[in-house]
């Protein structure tokens, strides 16, 4: 096993047992056709996201709708 595959197998493992509070926080920019699912992807592999876009009202109706969908 080579060096480089020794620290991507190491990566692997303790990104799987690491727990979901460890993850970062996402600064999200950009929610238009490609951007919304790829923010409504990472809300529920459990990052935490700060959503911006031009349109104020779709931010707000993003982070509103990931909410819920993710419960009290």
């Amino acid at each position: 096993m080579t060096r480089t595959s020794r620290r991507l197998a190491r990566a692997a493992t303790t990104s799987r047992a690491a727990p979901e509070a460890s993850l970062p926080r996402v600064g999200f920019v950009g929610l238009g056709v490609m951007g919304t699912p790829m923010a409504q992807h990472l809300a529920a592999a459990g990052y935490s996201l700060t959503l911006h876009d031009a349109k104020k009202g779709l931010a707000r109706s993003l982070a509103s709708s990931l909410a819920k969908a993710r419960g009290p």
